[in-house]
């Protein structure tokens, strides 16, 4: 099961910090992307449980983007599902694999909770609940406001679709808060897709057999 794998997988922290290191590890793929390190998982970690619902909100996201292994595009056309005691599940309503030009759907699914045991996925669940007042809501993240204001201003919930350009800023001002407090060119170093490298770096490290690595990576295959 992948998300049994991967959860043992994220008790060995000498394994999540190997994969922080970057260059000069023989894994496919490295040299785009460094991995976000453990000190990042372990800080958005901690965010989950913030004061601040905008801050719990990005963080619970970065869970999806790290093992859910879905790019920023496609967790903005997904919805969540149902979740059961290991995991929470979703559907993309488009994916990047396209045949004659339609692009397909997929199914995808993250583990439920996190290195500190928290719950991810019913942290994102009640931000969206609390931002649209209980009414029912197809998006996982919407745009915040009053606009190109900073994380600790934020006041309210957007319904329109967050850029990646704004995620990327409120997630480098997230990520120079404490506990972790990255310096600013540590924090501009992380991107999505060193979040979405974080669990295929980790199945080869723990030197996953191939067709659990495809299962884990190739949303779009299965």
């Amino acid at each position: 099961m992948r998300l049994q794998d991967l959860a043992a997988l994220l008790k060995h922290q000498q394994v999540v910090e190997q994969a922080a290191a970057g260059p000069q590890l023989l894994i496919r793929e490295i040299k785009q992307a460094t991995p976000v390190s453990i000190r990042a998982v372990l800080h958005f970690d901690v965010l989950l449980g913030s004061d601040s619902m905008y801050v719990r909100w990005i963080s619970a996201m970065w869970w999806l983007l790290m093992f859910g292994v879905v790019r920023f595009v496609h967790l903005q056309r997904s919805t969540f599902t149902h979740m059961d005691e290991d995991g929470g599940f979703f559907f993309c309503h488009m994916g990047k694999r396209s045949v004659r030009r339609q692009r397909f759907p997929f199914r995808w699914c993250v583990p439920r909770r996190s290195l500190t045991n928290k719950d991810p996925v019913e942290v994102l669940n009640q931000c969206v609940r609390d931002a649209s007042g209980g009414r029912s809501c197809s998006r996982l993240l919407c745009d915040f406001g009053p606009p190109r204001v900073p994380l600790s201003k934020l006041s309210s919930a957007v319904w329109s679709p967050m850029s990646i350009s704004r995620f990327a800023s409120l997630s480098r001002q997230l990520l120079q808060m404490p506990p972790g407090q990255l310096s600013a060119v540590q924090a501009a170093g992380i991107s999505t897709y060193s979040g979405r490298r974080l669990s295929p770096t980790l199945a080869d490290l723990g030197q996953f057999p191939d067709t659990k690595r495809l299962k884990l990576g190739g949303w779009l295959n299965e």
